[in-house]
């Protein structure tokens, strides 16, 4: 079954599903389940997720700064407890 939208773990929760398959990052969400790891390196299909600031930013700067901030490795940690590898 294909989950158009909403967390797919849900479907767990509900018993409408034995199995979910998504981000670890959105499984995390729902209360209930049990995650038993990611899907091996041949299966996965990675998404990267990306940020730019406007060229016409009144606040361009800080845009740039903020994003840098996501970006380094003082969060890298934080990134990994919501599910995510970081860069």
């Amino acid at each position: 079954m294909v989950i158009p939208q909403g967390f797919t773990a849900e479907r767990l929760v509900t018993g409408e599903a034995d199995l979910a398959v998504q981000q670890i990052s959105e499984l995390m969400q729902a209360d209930g389940i049990d995650i038993v790891g990611p899907l091996p390196d041949a299966l996965q299909s990675i998404t990267v997720f990306s940020a730019g600031v406007f060229k016409a930013s009144g606040h361009a700067d800080l845009a740039q700064a903020f994003v840098a901030d996501l970006a380094s490795p003082a969060h890298a940690a934080l990134i990994r407890r919501k599910g995510m590898e970081p860069v």
